[in-house]
This record gives C-alpha cells, structure tokens and sequence, in this order.
C-alpha cells in the first residue's frame, strides 16, 4: 500500500509477508493493517509509519484467529531508502486449533428428510478439521438455505456455540436446529389480465399440495419472464396466512401493451444505411397468440418484409407454432434475386438445444450476372430470369451459453440446419443442404478475450440440375462478419462454404478492446480452389446495444487494397 507524507515529503509504504499462503487469512491481514492506517490518517509520516509497525504484530495475531491460528508468532523488520519504507513481518502460524467434537442435532420434520441427512454426511465442518469461523458461519447458512428450499418455513437455531478451550487448545461445535413443519404450496390465483387461467397454469413448475420450494418459486418466475408475453411478473406468497400448513400463492403479471410499435437506424459497411419499421399486436387470444411484422430497407438494395403469428404450444416457456410470410429482395455484383415465401413452423427444445421445423413454399425469381441492369420488380418477366417454385422442409438446431446476453465476454453459440427439396413434389429441382455455425468467446490472462468463428456448408445436389438451384440457396463469404477484407457476399457464389477467424482482444479501457485478426474461406463448387484469407486490426467497443467493431483488413497473396469495415449487433 502507498502513503504520502505532508506536502513536500511523500512516503510509501509497502507491506511483505512471510509465513502466510492462505489467501483468505492474507486478505484478512491485509484488511485489519489498512483500517490501523486509516486510524492515523490517509497521509502518513514516518512516525505513523513506525506506530503502525509497532501495533502490526498484534493485528496481525487477531487476525489469523478466524482461520484456528491461536498461537501465532510474529516479528517484523523495517526498512527504508529514503521516502520508500518496507515492512517485512516474518509469521509462525504455530499448531493450528481443531475441531474436536462436532455435535449436529436437527429436530422437527426435516429430522428424517434425506436431504438433510445428505448435507449432514457432507457438512462443512467436520471433527478434526482445523476450526475456520467462516466455514462455521456458512454450515449454519446452509442449514437455513436448505430448511426455505425445502419448505420448513419457520426453521430457526435453537442454539450454536463454538467451545474454544485454549488450555486443552481445542474446540467443540454444538449446533442444535429446529426445522419445525413443512409447509405445501396452496391455492394459487392470478391478477387480472387477458389470459386465461389455464393458460397461465402452463408457466407454473408448482401444484396445490406439493411440498413449499424456493426453487420452484425461481423456476416459476423465470418461465413467465422468458415467455416474452409480460413486462412484469411478481409472486408473492403469505406463510402467516397458511391453514393446515398450505401457503396461498398470489401471481400478479403485467401483460404487454396489446400494440407495440418500433423503429430502427443503422449503419454497416456490408448493407450501407439501413432502417426497419415494425409492430407488435400482443393478446389477441386468451391463451397468449400474437402477431409482429418487420419491414427492413438497406442502401445496398436488399429489402425485405416478414409476418409471424405466433401461437404457444403446450409449454409456452419452450414450445411455439409459427405461421410466417415474407417477401424478400436481394442485389449482388454476382446477381439479382426476389423470394416469396409462407408456411409452418414449430419450435421447441430437445435435450438444451431449440429445435425448428419449418416447412415453406417459397417461389424466387433470380439471374447470376457481373453486368446485371439495376433489379426491379419489373425485370422479373424478362428474359434471363429464372423462375423456381419449391417446398422447402427445413430443421434446425441452436445451442448458446453466455455471461451477458447484448455484449458477453464469454460464451459461445452453435447453430446447425438441414434442408432440401424433392423434384416432383411441388419444387422444380432435388438437392439437399446442411449448413453449420458456430461463435465462442474465451478470455484467456487478465482483460483478453479470445475470438473464434467458423461456418461449413454443403448442399448435395446433381451437377446437371444447379442452374434450377435458386440464388438464395447459393453460399457466399465475405463482409465485416466473414472474411473481412473482402465485400460482403463478395467470394463466391458456390455449393460449398468454409469459412473460419481467430481473433484476440485486449482491453485498453473499460469496454473498449483492441483486436487482431486473421480471416479464411471459401465459397465455391470445389473444396481445392485457394482460400481467401485477410489479416488485420481494430477496436471493440462492447456497448449497450451490442459489440461495435471498427476494422482494418488487408487481403492476403493478392493485390487488393485492405478495406475499412464496420459492424454493430449481437455477437451471440
């Protein structure tokens, strides 16, 4: 620690200690020597400094007692050239204090629940254990933590003693705990609010008459807040009004604004300017179905409008119906393309990860050219336009673990599709296509965090039938989010896609990080055609709205000049 003296003399002050390697005692140490420097003041002279020096081994001493170290022995030395000042305590922490009679008595109902006989068998303190008041502060919590997790709503200590004998130097633990009875959820009601009873029964992880849980109360909470259908959600339950031991349970929700609009401005180097309009219609039915659409316009030409009416399944927490429509248009340098598409889908989860099946009839209109005229919806009758209709069943798997779910530091996401059509059956061509993506943040030493992404697509399909393939089944790399040095879609386009980064961070100021990179991949009909791969620098900003990312990239083996790009969003 560092001290400064009067005006013109500043002294510092640093502390060493020999003897100690306990991290926990350490920092007690350390705690009780700088609350004794702040008795003396904040700017110290060398005369505080040899009054703390003196009074140190005394703290020192109680403050190893909570650890069992009764008979500690201390020495200090003390040093200094010129202003700097070094204390050096030399510490004998003797025979540790220990635990030699452990007495656990629990009386109530939970005397013969097996989950206190397991927490028994595996209490924090144990006899012959070095006796740590902190380990014995905790058995107790665990005790009152266990006793609410399972219902025993009036538990209390009837008595704890520590017995520490200094003679016989030894301690002996007596807690005595009374659980009292076990308490059953009771009659739940809800308040007021568009949805029906049964439908918000769907969210609830309790029923009338099983035992009390905390933890069902946590899980309950979360099932309404993750189902996107309430701005508030609060459960209150009432023990003192309990009869016959069963506690009423009140669940007041606040359900969402039946219409909901939003507005949106962006800029990306990939789409230029960009803008969406959307709205939300919230419920429309007492068991929770809504509606949204979205309009999104970017100055690169690419536009698009989508409609999704939403209709929870059995469990709302996890399961939905989807019946989506969307009409989407898309300009390349490679080509020009318009999509149409609706149909059905169903989202759940499987064994953690969300799964999608979807099934849509999309009809697209398209043309592959270097030289294409501006696309507008007139071109779509002229010649060199080619014309698809297909039923496009598709499924699909999303797995994501995060610290911060708008700007993590850590986390990763894995998402993997599987689709196809059949010619004949309502589509003009036969393929089959997979595609894999997956994002992990890392840190790795203090402030760092290590980036890597990578993408695999593949689409099986007879090599006579891939001028039927519409654009929108085509893979492409390139952009601030693939290989970066590169326009985006610009590498490709092809059958078969591998793109893969690595990226270190380093944090310079709060969340802000430097970061290099190096960017690989391909977009092509074969796997032996040269990669393209980029290298270079640039700074994160991790905002509240999502990581920002200013990039300088320099294509590797070519004579491109390096592109500046920008990105903004969610990274998992």
């Amino acid at each position: 620690m560092g001290v400064s003296g009067p005006g013109w003399a500043k002294v510092t002050l640093q502390n060493k200690f020999v003897g100690v390697t306990e991290a926990p005692a350490l920092h007690n140490i350390e705690a009780r020597l700088k609350l004794k420097q702040k008795f003396y003041g904040e700017e110290l002279t060398t005369q505080s400094i040899l009054r703390i020096n003196q009074d140190a081994p005394a703290e020192i001493k109680q403050a190893l007692l909570p650890y069992g170290y009764f008979k500690a022995e201390v020495s200090s030395k003390l040093t200094h050239k010129q202003d700097k000042w070094l204390a050096t305590y030399y510490i004998n922490l003797g025979q540790p204090l220990r635990v030699s009679k452990l007495t656990v008595t629990i009386t109530g109902a939970a005397k013969d629940d097996p989950k206190f006989k397991e927490l028994l068998a595996n209490f924090p303190i144990k006899q012959g254990d070095i006796f740590n008041t902190t380990k014995y502060a905790k058995a107790k919590q665990q005790l009152f933590k266990l006793a609410t997790d399972r219902g025993y709503l009036k538990a209390k200590m009837k008595s704890s003693i520590a017995q520490i004998d200094l003679k016989n130097y030894n301690a002996e633990v007596e807690i005595k705990f009374a659980s009292g009875p076990r308490y059953y959820f009771g009659d739940i009601s809800y308040s007021k609010s568009p949805f029906s009873e049964k439908f918000l029964n769907k969210f609830l992880s309790i029923t009338p008459g099983s035992y009390f849980s905390s933890a069902a109360l946590h899980t309950t909470q979360d099932n309404f807040n993750s189902s996107g259908l309430f701005t508030n959600v609060s459960l209150s339950t009432a023990p003192d009004k309990a009869q016959n031991l069963q506690v009423p349970l009140q669940v007041n929700v606040t359900p969402h604004k039946s219409k909901q609009y939003n507005f949106g401005l962006g800029y990306g180097t990939d789409t230029g300017a960009r803008g969406n309009v959307g709205f939300d219609l919230y419920n429309l039915t007492s068991n929770g179905q809504r509606m949204n659409g979205n309009l999104r316009i970017a100055s690169n030409e690419e536009a698009a409008l989508e409609s999704h009416y939403i209709i929870p399944g059995s469990n709302p927490v996890t399961d939905r119906y989807d019946l989506s429509a969307g009409v989407q248009a898309e300009s390349y340098d490679f080509g020009r393309n318009a999509v149409v598409k609706v149909g059905p889908g169903y989202t759940t989860v499987v064994h953690g990860w969300q799964q999608t099946v979807r099934v849509n009839l999309q009809s697209e209109w398209w043309k592959f050219t270097r030289d294409a005229d501006k696309f507008t919806w007139r071109d779509i009758d002229n010649d060199g336009y080619n014309y698809a209709t297909l039923l496009v069943p598709s499924i699909s798997w999303l797995r994501r673990a995060t610290n911060n779910p708008v700007s993590p530091t850590k986390g990763y996401r894995i998402n993997v599709s599987v689709l196809g059509a059949a010619q004949h059956v309502i589509s003009n061509v036969t393929f089959g296509q997979m595609l894999v993506d997956a994002k992990i943040l890392q840190p790795l030493w203090s402030g760092s965090i290590f980036v890597a992404r990578g993408s695999f697509g593949y689409t099986a399909i007879n090599k006579d039938d891939e001028t039927k393939l519409p654009m929108s089944f085509w893979f492409t790399a390139g952009g601030a989010q693939s290989v970066r040095g590169y326009q985006y879609q610009g590498i490709g386009p092809g059958t078969k896609l591998a793109v893969g980064s690595a990226e270190l961070r380093q944090k310079v100021y709060r969340k802000f990080y430097l970061a290099a990179f190096y960017d690989s991949g391909i977009a092509s009909d074969n796997w032996k055609q040269p990669y393209s791969q980029s290298t270079g620098v640039g700074l994160v900003w991790l905002s509240p709205v999502g990581a920002m990312e200013l990039t300088y990239a320099k294509p590797l083996h070519s004579d491109r000049t390096g592109m500046v790009q920008f990105n903004m969003g969610v990274e998992l």
